[in-house]
C-alpha cells in the first residue's frame, strides 16, 4: 500500500480504486485540479468526488486508518476475505458524528459496505450495533492468531530460542499473575534445583561460558520455554516483521507495547573482545526502511553453544520479541528504542505475515509520491 493509496482510502476509496488511481499516475493533489470530465471518465463515485473536492469532508488520519486497518488485517470485518478490495466505513456516519476516531470507523469489502448503507427486510441488516459486534470480533481473533502463529512458528524448532531476558520474562509472568508451579518443566526444573518452590530461578554459576552451559541446560530451558509462552498467550504482540515504515512505526507503535520482528538483525559486542560470562553485553539492531530497532542484552543468557557463540553474533537472520520503551526520530529514521524479551531461530513464517495474506502489509513511504496538504506525513 502505496503512501498515495493509503491518502485515498483515508479520503473514501476502496483500496481496488485507490491502487488504480496510482497506478495510473493519479494523487490526491493531481485529482483535486482535475475537471469533471477527468474524474467522470475515471469512473469516480460522487461521493469520493465531493471527498476530494476542497470543502469536503476531512480525511481520515492516517494514524487512525493505519491502526485500523491493520488491527483488522487488511480484510472485511463481516466476510473476512483477504481477496476482496476493502474500503473504511463510519460506523455512525459522519454527516452526523463528525467521528474519524479507531472506534468509529470499521473495515468493510464493497459488498457489505452497501448492504450497510441498505436496510432489508428479508436479510439480517449490518448497522452500526451489528458491524461493531463483528469489528470487535474478527480484531479479538487477529489478535490470538497473531499470538500463536509465534508460538506454532517456534514450535516447528524446538530450540528455536537462543535468548531470553530471564529477569524481564519473569517479572511479565508475575506481572500477568502466571501461576509458575503449573507450568510443563516446573516439578523438573525444581528437582534439578533450577528453580525454588515458587517457580522463580535459582542461581547459576557465574563461571560458565552461558547460562545454559551445563548437562541440565535442556531441563532449564524446556521450563523457561514454558513460561515465554505462557506470558505470549496472554499478550497483544505486534507482528512488525515484513517490510518496516518509519510512518507506520509511529502509527501502530506505542510505549509498552510488544513486537515482533523478524529478519536480519546486527549483534555487536558492547563490552572487552576476552570478556566470557556474565555481562558479555551486546547490541541489537534490526534495520529496514528507515526504521531501526534497538537494544541491548547479555549473551551470557543464549540458550546453547551455538547461540552463544553464532547466533547472537554479527549479522544474523533471527525473530526477536521486544518490548517497546520509545518510538523515535533521528533524521529521516524511525527509532524504536525497545527491551528485548526473547530471541529466536527462524520465525520465517511470520515474516511476510503469510497467515495474512494479501493487504496484511505496512505502507511504503515514497518520497516522489507527495500529496499536497497531507501534512500528517511530514517528518
Amino acid at each position: 500500500m502505496k503512501r498515495t493509496v493509503a491518502a485515498l482510502v483515508a479520503r473514501g476509496a476502496d483500496t481496488e480504486t485507490a491502487s488504480r488511481l496510482a497506478t495510473g499516475g493519479w494523487t490526491v493533489g493531481k485529482l483535486r485540479v482535475a475537471t469533471a470530465e477527468q474524474l467522470n471518465a475515471l469512473g469516480l463515485s460522487d461521493e469520493l468526488k465531493s471527498q476530494l473536492l476542497k470543502g469536503g469532508r476531512p480525511p481520515i488520519p492516517i494514524d487512525n486508518a493505519m491502526r485500523v486497518l491493520h488491527r483488522n488485517r487488511f480484510q472485511c470485518c463481516v466476510c473476512r476475505d483477504p481477496s476482496k478490495p476493502i474500503i473504511l466505513h463510519h460506523l455512525d456516519p459522519w454527516v452526523m458524528s463528525h467521528d474519524h476516531s479507531d472506534n468509529n470507523l470499521a473495515v468493510l469489502c464493497l459488498d457489505h459496505h452497501e448492504r450497510a448503507h441498505s436496510v432489508s427486510a428479508l436479510a439480517k441488516n449490518l448497522d452500526a450495533k451489528t458491524l461493531r459486534s463483528l469489528k470487535l470480533q474478527w480484531e479479538v481473533t487477529c489478535v490470538e492468531e497473531d499470538r500463536l502463529s509465534i508460538i506454532q512458528a517456534s514450535r516447528l524448532d524446538y530450540d528455536a530460542w537462543l535468548y531470553f531476558n530471564h529477569f524481564r520474562l519473569f517479572e511479565l509472568a508475575k506481572q500477568l499473575r502466571i501461576s509458575l508451579t503449573k507450568l510443563e518443566g516446573f516439578t523438573a526444573a525444581k528437582t534439578q534445583g533450577l528453580a525454588d518452590a515458587s517457580g522463580n530461578l535459582c542461581s547459576r554459576k557465574s563461571t560458565y561460558s552461558y547460562m545454559y552451559d551445563d548437562v541440565l541446560g535442556m531441563t532449564l530451558y524446556h521450563y523457561v520455554r514454558a513460561v515465554l509462552e505462557a506470558v505470549i498467550e496472554r499478550i497483544t504482540v505486534i507482528n512488525f516483521s515484513d517490510l518496516l515504515d518509519r510512518g507506520t512505526a509511529h502509527q501502530l507503535l506505542a510505549t509498552g507495547d510488544f513486537a515482533i520482528v523478524q529478519g536480519a538483525h546486527t549483534f555487536a559486542r558492547r563490552t572487552d573482545k576476552k570478556k566470557t560470562g556474565k555481562g558479555d553485553v551486546m547490541f541489537g539492531t534490526r534495520r529496514a526502511n528507515n526504521v531501526e530497532f534497538r537494544f541491548t542484552f547479555d549473551r551470557w543468557e543464549a540458550t546453547s553453544c551455538s547461540a552463544w557463540a553464532t547466533w547472537l553474533s554479527g549479522r544474523q537472520s533471527v525473530a526477536s520479541l521486544v518490548q517497546v520503551k520509545d518510538v523515535l526520530r533521528e533524521g529521516g529514521d524511525a527509532i524504536v528504542a525497545a527491551t528485548v524479551i526473547a530471541i529466536s531461530n527462524g520465525h520465517h513464517s511470520l515474516q511476510q505475515r503469510n497467515y495474512s495474506p494479501r493487504y496484511g502489509r505496512y505502507i511504503f513511504y515514497d518520497a516522489n509520491d507527495d500529496e499536497e496538504g497531507d501534512d500528517d506525513w511530514d517528518w
